[in-house]
């Protein structure tokens, strides 16, 4: 007597290995994606500080001064301050008044109607030059390092902006 046997399913060592397959490549796709969001994070701050030099850099070159500058005041440099302690930046006009009063007025950063910009935690800021002006009458432009720094628990991640003598800005990662 010939006996035929038909199986129907799956033995518990082929789920058990199908199961495992598809965790293992659960967390390796979960790590990419948590490394991939780090970097995005960083990349978008690096992004939107180059922007602000730019927009100061660019209003400084236009010289068109401000409407809160009074017409007797005389338009000197747009500024981007760098505070490491409050982990921001600002951007300001500054115009020279009668006397020679430097009158500082923040400008909304664009896109926005915000003057200050925070880096959101755990991103911190590191500069050891805190205003990076751009000169109207001279075309003078201050040159810096700004370190950007991410230190998410077991990865940390550093972009520098760097500011050149002729304007030029750069943005590297180790």
């Amino acid at each position: 007597m010939i006996r035929i046997h038909s199986s129907k399913g799956f033995t518990l060592i082929e789920l058990i290995v199908a199961f495992s397959i598809i965790s293992i490549i659960s967390v390796v796709g979960f790590a990419s994606f948590v490394t991939y969001s780090r970097t995005q994070a960083i990349d978008n701050e690096a992004n939107q500080l180059v922007s602000t030099l730019n927009l100061a850099k660019a209003k400084a070159q236009s010289q068109v001064k401000p409407s809160d500058c009074s017409s007797n005041d005389i338009l000197k440099e747009y500024r981007v301050n760098i505070s490491n302690n409050d982990n921001s930046y600002r951007l300001y006009v500054v115009c020279v008044q009668a006397g020679g009063i430097d009158l500082k007025v923040d400008v909304p950063i664009e896109g926005t109607s915000n003057i200050l910009h925070s880096f959101p935690s755990p991103i911190s800021v590191n500069t050891s030059t805190a205003d990076i002006s751009y000169n109207v009458l001279s075309g003078g432009i201050t040159p810096a390092t700004i370190t950007l720094t991410g230190a998410w628990v077991g990865q940390n991640m550093t972009r520098t902006i760097t500011i050149q003598n002729d304007g030029n800005i750069s943005v590297t990662s180790p």
